[in-house]
This record gives C-alpha cells, sequence and structure tokens, in this order.
C-alpha cells in the first residue's frame, strides 16, 4: 500500500470519520513525557547541586545542560499537546480539516525543539569530554572532540534551516493539510521523508561518535581496572540512546512511505523521540551524580557512627582516629602488652594520603591496606610501649604514600 502525509482524494471520501468516539491511544505518551521531565529535573538538579555547591567545579558542559531544560520543556509541552490536542491520538479520519492544520504547525515545532535540545546534549557531553582529557591525552583526541562539536553544530544549523524552507511559501508547510487550500494555491515543497530520514540518520551517528569516544579516553588512561570499568559502564549506558535512535528511523518510515494515516503512525515515532531527547540528558547527567552519592554516603556514615554508644565508638577506633575505607580487607591483631598501666592493644588506620597509629584502651587491632613497612612499625612501635606515659595515651605514626598511578590519570578520575 503506497502511504504519504497526503491522501489521494477518492481514498479520503471513502473515509468514515468518527468525532464523537474515536478510537485513541489513551494517556500513555502524556505520562511518559512526564515522568521522564519529572526525572530530568531531579538528576540535572542533582549534577548542579553536585557541581556548583559540593566541589565548585562547574563547567561550560553544565550551563549548556542548564539552558537545554528550556527547549526540553518546550518539547515535553508540544508532546503533551500533540496527543491530546492535535489528533495524533486518533486516526487520521477522525479529526477535522482545522485539526489537521494544527498538527502540521505543532509537527514543525517539535522537529525543530528536538533538534535544539538534542544537539544541546551532545555538545554538553563532549565539552566534558573535552574537560576530561585536558593535559591527559593525546592533541589527536582532542581534535577528535573538537571536530564532533562542529558535526552536531553543522547538523542543527543544516536541518534547522531546511526545515523552515521546505515550503514556499511558508505556510504551505501545514496549509497542505487543507483540501480547499491545496487544490486553489500554488506552491512548492521539497522532499520531507528524504530530509527527516537524512536528519535521523545524522543524529544517530552523532549518538555512536558520543557514547563511542569515553571508550577510547578512559580504556588508555592509567587508572585501576576496576574504576576503568565502571566508568564505561556509565557512558556506555549511552549506547540505549543509539538503539532508540535506530528504532525511530524504522517507525517513521511507514508514516511516508505505507500509509496514509500520519497522526496515528506519528504517535510511535514522538514515543521514541520522547525516549531519546529524555534519556540523553540523563546519561549526559549521571557521572556528576557519583559526587552527590559520595557525599550522601560520607554523611549517612557520619550520622550512623555519632549515634552509637560511646563505648561501641571507642571499640571500633572512632574515638580521635579517622579511616578512609579502600574497599579492602580489615584485619584484627591483638598486641601483647604488659604492666597494669600500658595499653591493652592499639588502633592503626591506614588510607590514602597518610597513615595513623593510635593506642587507647578496650579497642582491637585493626589495619586495612597494610603494606610490609607499616607492618615493621607495629614491632617498633611495641618495642618502644615503654615510652607510653599512661593508658589512654596515642602513638601517631604519618607516612606518605606513593601512589602508583600517574597524577594526571588520578586528577582525571576526580574530575568525573
Amino acid at each position: 500500500m503506497p502511504g504519504g502525509l497526503y491522501p489521494p482524494l477518492d481514498l479520503i471520501f471513502s473515509w468514515t470519520p468518527n468525532y464523537v468516539n474515536p478510537e485513541t491511544r489513551g494517556w500513555s505518551l502524556v505520562i511518559l513525557v512526564c515522568v521522564l521531565l519529572g526525572l530530568v529535573y531531579i538528576v540535572v538538579g542533582l549534577r548542579l547541586y553536585a557541581r556548583f555547591i559540593l566541589t565548585k567545579n562547574s563547567g561550560l558542559d553544565d550551563y549548556f545542560i542548564i539552558f537545554n531544560l528550556v527547549p526540553l520543556t518546550g518539547l515535553a509541552v508540544a508532546l503533551c499537546l500533540s496527543s491530546k490536542k492535535y489528533g495524533f491520538d486518533r486516526h487520521l479520519w477522525d479529526n477535522t480539516q482545522e485539526v489537521l492544520v494544527d498538527s502540521r504547525k505543532i509537527t514543525m515545532v517539535i522537529e525543530f525543539l528536538y533538534m535544539l535540545s538534542t544537539s544541546t546534549t551532545k555538545i554538553s557531553i563532549l565539552l566534558f569530554y573535552h574537560r576530561l582529557a585536558a593535559g591527559t591525552v593525546t592533541k589527536t583526541f582532542r581534535r577528535v572532540v573538537h571536530g564532533a562539536i562542529i558535526f552536531v553544530v553543522l547538523y542543527f544549523v543544516v536541518f534547522s534551516t531546511v526545515l523552515f524552507l521546505t515550503c514556499r511559501p511558508f505556510k504551505a508547510y501545514w496549509m497542505l493539510a487543507d483540501l480547499v487550500w491545496r487544490s486553489t494555491n500554488e506552491y512548492h515543497c521539497i522532499d520531507e521523508p528524504a530530509d527527516l530520514i537524512a536528519a535521523a540518520v545524522a543524529s544517530a551517528i552523532q549518538d555512536f561518535l558520543a557514547c563511542g569516544i569515553p571508550m577510547v579516553l578512559f580504556w588508555n588512561v592509567r587508572i585501576p581496572r576496576r574504576q576503568k570499568l565502571a566508568l564505561v559502564l556509565i557512558f556506555g549506558v549511552g549506547f540505549f540512546l543509539c538503539i532508540c535512535a535506530i528504532i525511530r528511523i524504522t517507525v517513521t518510515m511507514p508514516i511516508y512511505f505505507t500509509t496514509y494515516d500520519m497522526t496515528w503512525e506519528s504517535w510511535n515515532g514522538w514515543t521514541w523521540l520522547t525516549i531519546e531527547s529524555h534519556v540523553a540528558l540523563i546519561c549526559a547527567s549521571a557521572p556528576a551524580l557519583k559526587i552527590f552519592f559520595k557525599k550522601l554516603l560520607e554523611v549517612t556514615r557520619s550520622k550512623s557512627n555519632a549515634s552509637l554508644p560511646s563505648s561501641w565508638r571507642n571499640k571500633f577506633g572512632s574515638k580521635g582516629t579517622y579511616s578512609r575505607s579502600l574497599n579492602k580487607t580489615t584485619e584484627k591483631m591483638e598486641l601483647p602488652w604488659r604492666g597494669p598501666e600500658e595499653p591493652k592493644s592499639m588502633v592503626i588506620v591506614t588510607g590514602g594520603m597518610e597513615e595513623t597509629a593510635a593506642a587507647e584502651e578496650g579497642s582491637s587491632f585493626h589495619f586495612g591496606d597494610i603494606s610490609g613497612d607499616a607492618a615493621s612499625r607495629i614491632a617498633d612501635v611495641e618495642s618502644q610501649r615503654s615510652e607510653i606515659p599512661s593508658r589512654g595515651s596515642s602513638v601517631e605514626v604519618q607516612r606518605h604514600w606513593s601512589h602508583a598511578s600517574s597524577a594526571s590519570s588520578q586528577s582525571l578520575y576526580h574530575r568525573a
């Protein structure tokens, strides 16, 4: 069966419209838009709080995300209106001529806001890559990022211009839905299906670029494999957007080539367009959430420790001692102190830049991430136990660790 935006007259006259209680798609698209837009505002809010308040490390990519909330919100409103007011939740023949004219207007608005929103999101992601790569990778990588940004900008400029120049005169874009106007006026329009499919393919290529670039970036830097895989997984979620782009292309084809029921078939395209545009912004903000949840976990642990009885805090070495967990096994050792005035045990905590040894009564000996050098220090402390003047005093030993990873690799990871 042939298809297109404008069915022939004989087919139109064969339809039986139902303006009273037509078959509809329901509220599913509106609900989907509201849920995803709410998630976007939550995630972006947490991102901005982490970047501007917690770390005070905001960048140009954050300002692009802030700007993107404007076209994305407009896109969400237009999608809801298209479904419940402009006939995209029902069959073409169940819409009046006036509604069909308005449906073409809202189509132009949706397509423009979609290109503006997704282009802004992709530029923000690429700027984030550029910031991560500063001083850590080759100039070739940064040039690839610059080239990708230029590609996105050209995509938006070219296809948005073509969108507004699709028909001459300009209003023919939506007035062609009016049978009387179409039969009594002269107009010229370009091949709209070819333009939309070309734009969709270019957008899908950009999605693959935005998802593939960080794989190269993080696979070549010197950070622990566990951190590397975690970062790749975060950015790899973006490949879901590539799948959405491909699906959107497949559901767009029937609108122009296999059916004349434009409003009913467009509903599927609007659904995947909604998912792609909203999830893209959520994925762009996901790396910054690591900072927020890390801070939240630290506050939760601090409150949990404060609620413990003092005897428990003393037993587990929280009194006067700070430990930063490195997710490794913590071992125990009881030291054989002698004498009534000497501490019964000792707490030594290691983690990161410094290592602290503290002796206090009633506590067990804990040590995590301990090296051979730290073990020798235990023996030294024990041999000098006679120098501890009284019960409850502490012995502190500090030393700096040399990191295996380079400084640039560490700063790269923490910048995320």
